[in-house]
């Protein structure tokens, strides 16, 4: 069987020239929800995770609190990018990847997520990842990205408020045993 690793390589775009690593996914491959962000930032890319620091803070808290919610246990997770590579500007700074960075990272995302990772739920996190991975999830749900809830005052802000209730809904679904 194929496995990631073949796509540390990559080359199918220009983030192949000013990436550090490529940042595949990470967290339990039979899990009950795959999360799909945007790319990795700077962190990630210097750590090789799809997701780090104060954001992953917050992110841990989140599913914590969904699930005591709704009072069940924590569900296992896999998150991943819909871009492997971080996306840069001329100054170095993060960017929203570009329609044909995203296109060309479509496979790796496909075999990833359809072959690689068998997830019972699928949640999109912000809305670039749901445009770009739309047509292999229909039926996903898109909530807000962490990182965008730590600019916005964190999980006690309303946006916060609403992650949490949307989550621990997609977690009663899940019909765990109490």
């Amino acid at each position: 069987m194929q496995t990631l690793k073949g796509f540390r390589t990559c080359k199918q775009c220009s983030l192949s020239k000013t990436r550090k690593q490529v940042v595949l996914g990470a967290g339990v491959n039979e899990c009950d929800i795959l999360f799909i962000g945007e790319a990795p930032g700077i962190a990630e890319e210097m750590l090789g995770v799809p997701i780090t620091g104060p954001t992953k803070r917050l992110f841990l808290r989140l599913i914590k609190k969904a699930a005591m919610w709704v009072h069940r246990t924590e569900p296992t997770f896999y998150f991943t990018n819909v871009c492997a590579c971080r996306p840069s500007d001329s100054s170095g700074e993060t960017r929203v990847p570009s329609g044909d960075e995203l296109w060309a990272c479509f496979q790796r995302l496909e075999f990833e997520t359809k072959k690689w990772v068998k997830a019972r739920k699928v949640i999109f996190l912000g809305r670039v990842a749901e445009v770009a991975a739309k047509k292999l999830f229909p039926e996903a749900r898109m909530l807000q990205h962490p990182a965008y809830l730590l600019r916005c005052g964190g999980e006690s802000s309303p946006d916060g408020v609403k992650f949490i209730r949307e989550l621990s809904e997609i977690i009663k679904g899940l019909c765990y045993e109490t």
